[in-house]
């Protein structure tokens, strides 16, 4: 096994929490993630289909989101960062 079972299930019940949480929520709403760090959470609302604007002061994190969800895609996600 390649991966590491409990942090696939930590992941999945992690994303669970969210799309609980934010049911209002509709594809297309946007979020605004305040201290985006490397995108954890930024990953979780753009896998419920919102768009997100991912608020990083840190420019080494900033350059971690755009490679992470802009660069190097075929498709670049929507996010603002």
């Amino acid at each position: 096994m390649f991966a590491n079972r409990q942090l696939l299930d930590d992941r999945t019940r992690e994303v669970e929490f969210y799309k609980n949480t934010l049911q209002g929520f509709r594809k297309g709403d946007v979020i605004f993630d305040i201290g985006a760090n490397e995108g954890h959470k930024t990953d979780i609302f753009l896998r419920l289909g919102v768009k997100v604007v991912a608020a990083e002061p840190g420019e080494a994190n900033q350059e971690v989101l755009r490679q992470r969800f802009l660069k190097h895609r075929l498709a670049p996600k929507t996010v603002n960062i």
